[in-house]
């Protein structure tokens, strides 16, 4: 009986030290502490989201603006005529080639055109934020997925050599 406990024993010291070579507590660790990781990606990227929308929201009012600008200004060109009661730009691409001419030397209107720019600036740059914290959540569940099929194959190796003694 002193013999088997002792072999017994042996084994459970040799699987111990085996599973410290093969990492195993390690990945283990790993393999626990992801999910709380893959969270936190995933509240940084609903965080930058709501930022992105607060960015829309604000935009909306120079957005609108900037619209109604051009509205007025097309709708001026349209209807401007000459001497003779007849309309000043005649055709589609004379009143386009007058439009922009207005907007272009309306201060109100590049006012409003850089303030809806740099709205639409800072919603890319977020954008490309959310976009790595994704590509980051991605790449911890595809890590998950490897250390989990890695400590499944040492798990059965070491049931092998130790025949379930461990």
């Amino acid at each position: 009986m002193l013999l088997q406990q002792e072999i017994t024993k042996a084994i459970q010291t040799a699987a111990k030290q085996l599973i410290d070579d093969m990492g195993l507590v390690q990945i283990e660790t790993l393999l626990l502490e992801s999910p709380a990781r893959i969270k936190a990606k995933q509240d940084q990227a609903i965080e930058k989201q709501r930022e992105i929308d607060g960015l829309k929201k604000s935009a909306e009012e120079p957005r609108n603006n900037l619209e109604s600008i051009k509205a007025v200004t097309e709708a001026e060109v349209i209807t401007e005529t000459n001497g003779d009661n007849k309309p000043r730009f005649s055709n589609d691409k004379l009143r386009s080639a007058e439009v922009t001419r207005r907007l272009a030397a309306s201060e109100e209107y590049q006012e409003a055109r850089r303030e809806v720019q740099g709205f639409e600036e800072q919603i890319a740059t977020i954008g490309l934020d959310v976009s790595m914290i994704r590509n980051e959540i991605g790449q911890l569940e595809s890590t998950m997925g490897n250390y989990r099929a890695i400590l499944n194959s040492r798990s059965a190796q070491i049931t092998a050599i130790f025949g379930g003694q461990v």
